[in-house]
């Protein structure tokens, strides 16, 4: 619970530079990993751009998962424009968030919604899910490699997540 109430402090603060996150993800920051090209592809960006700066902060807990998203993740690749790895960062927040203008589209005859998240400031992933069944304590995580060993994560580590809108979506989404 320590952990926890230090990082609510650095949420009411607002702090948003790596040192004082890195103090809050219990050793999964990786401060020389930056985001892979493919990665920044998922915000419409390239190599020498920023991350953007704004979106909803949420502490979450890593935990393994079950291998059911492999099932979507052909149908996610034609919606996002890339290759993703066949498998998700599991993720389960310490509370309930509303997401800012998730991105809309159909995945296998399903209604489906998404928004861009980074990850501990040095990774980006999508978080993807069918509207009908959807946990708002539970990311699952698409990206274009498996980011659990490219953040260092292993079960029950904490990670430090920035959900954005579905607007930087929309934009990759619709210039399809």
């Amino acid at each position: 619970m320590k952990g926890r109430a230090a990082w609510l402090g650095l949420f009411v603060a607002g702090a948003g530079n790596r040192a004082q996150i890195g103090q809050w993800s219990h050793g999964t920051m990786n401060h020389d990993r930056r985001p892979t090209t493919e990665e920044l592809a998922l915000l419409g960006l390239t190599e020498g751009l920023t991350l953007p700066t704004d979106g909803q902060i949420a502490l979450a807990v890593y935990f393994t998962g079950s291998s059911t998203s492999r099932a979507y993740v052909k149908h996610l690749e034609r919606e996002l424009g890339l290759r993703l790895f066949p498998g998700t960062l599991n993720l389960r927040l310490y509370k309930t968030i509303v997401l800012c203008q998730p991105s809309q589209f159909v995945v296998a005859g399903e209604q489906w919604e998404a928004v861009p998240v980074i990850l501990n400031e040095c990774a980006v992933g999508v978080h993807a899910w069918k509207c009908v069944e959807h946990d708002y304590t539970f990311l699952e995580v698409f990206a274009p490699h498996q980011l659990a060993p490219a953040l260092g994560l292993k079960n029950g580590d904490s990670v430090f997540t920035r959900m954005l809108s579905g607007e930087a979506l929309h934009r990759k989404i619709t210039a399809l």
